[in-house]
C-alpha cells in the first residue's frame, strides 16, 4: 500500500447559513484532492451545529465529528491542526488572535477586521509570535481568479503599456435568496458602515482585483455611506495611488437597490 501524508485535520468555527452553502461543500470537496479533512464543528447554537453535522454525515455517514460550544474549546484541541473562520466582521480579530496563540493555523473569512487599527494589531500580534508562528490566510479568494490572474499577467508583461489612469465600478443589487436564507434579514453589522457594512464586506474582492492589477496601494481616501433602511445597501467613492498606475485609481461602489442586472465595469488607459 502507498505511504499517503497524514491529512490536514481541520475545525470549523461558525456554522451559519453562508458556511453550510459555501464552505462546508466546499471542504467536503477538496478533501477528495488534498490532504485535508474536517473534523470538528463549532458554533453558538446547538441547531447550528446539528445542520453542518448532518451536512458532513451526507457526505460521508461513518465520520465522527467532534462539536464545540465554545471556540476557545476547539482551538485547545490538540487533534485539530488548523480553523477556519466564518464570523461576523466585528467578531473576527479576537478570533484570529485566540487561534493563532493557540497554535493553529488560520483561514478567516474577509475582510481581515472591521477597522485599519483592529487589522494592525492582528499584525503586531503575529510578529510577537516569530518565525515560528501558523499560517494565516485572507479568504480574498479573487486573486486566485483565472480572469484576474490573466489581466494581471497582461499588464505585467506590458500588453498595454504603461498604465497611466484607471477606473473601476460597480452595483451590487440586493438579493432575497441570501435574505431569506438568512432568516430573512441582513446581520446587523453588515448594515452599519460603522461595522463593516457590505462595502468592506463584499467590496475587498473589488479592492483586491485593483491590488492584483496596479500593486499594492502606497495612499487613498474615500467616503462611506451606509443605507438607512437596514438593508445592507450603501455607496462608496474614493480614489487610491497604486504602485504600477502613474495617477490615482478612482472606485465607485454601491449596493442594496432592487433586484436588475448587476452592472460592473472597469477601465485604464495606457501610455505604449
Amino acid at each position: 500500500m502507498a505511504w499517503e501524508p497524514p491529512r490536514l485535520k481541520l475545525g470549523l468555527v461558525g456554522c451559519s447559513w453562508f458556511a453550510l452553502r459555501a464552505h462546508v461543500p466546499a471542504l467536503l470537496a477538496l478533501e477528495q484532492r488534498v490532504g485535508v479533512r474536517l473534523t470538528a464543528v463549532c458554533s453558538r447554537t446547538r441547531k447550528s451545529m446539528a445542520r453542518a453535522e448532518a451536512k458532513i454525515h451526507a457526505a460521508d455517514p461513518e465520520r465522527e465529528v467532534r462539536r464545540f460550544a465554545k471556540m476557545e474549546q476547539l482551538f485547545a484541541d490538540a487533534d485539530v491542526d488548523a480553523v477556519l473562520l466564518v464570523l461576523p466582521i466585528p467578531l473576527m480579530p479576537a478570533a484570529v488572535e485566540a487561534a493563532l496563540r493557540a497554535g493553529k493555523h488560520v483561514l478567516s473569512e474577509k475582510p481581515a477586521a472591521p477597522s485599519i487599527e483592529a487589522a494592525r494589531r492582528l499584525l503586531d500580534a503575529i510578529a510577537e509570535l516569530g518565525p515560528r508562528a501558523p499560517v494565516w490566510l485572507v479568504l480574498e479568494n479573487w486573486q486566485f481568479k483565472p480572469s484576474v490572474r490573466w489581466l494581471r499577467e497582461r499588464l505585467q508583461e506590458g500588453a498595454i503599456g504603461r498604465v497611466v489612469s484607471a477606473h473601476l465600478s460597480h452595483h451590487h443589487p440586493a438579493d432575497p435568496a441570501d435574505r431569506a436564507a438568512g432568516g430573512g434579514r441582513e446581520p446587523p453589522w453588515r448594515s452599519q458602515a460603522g461595522e463593516g457594512a457590505w462595502l468592506v464586506d463584499a467590496g475587498v474582492h473589488w479592492a483586491r482585483l485593483l491590488r492584483e492589477a496596479l500593486g499594492e496601494p502606497v495612499e487613498g481616501s474615500a467616503a462611506l455611506c451606509s443605507g438607512a433602511d437596514g438593508a445592507g445597501g450603501g455607496s462608496l467613492c474614493g480614489w487610491v495611488r497604486f504602485e504600477h498606475c502613474s495617477s490615482a485609481a478612482t472606485l465607485a461602489l454601491s449596493s442594496g437597490g432592487p433586484r436588475r442586472a448587476s452592472s460592473s465595469s472597469s477601465s485604464s488607459s495606457s501610455s505604449s
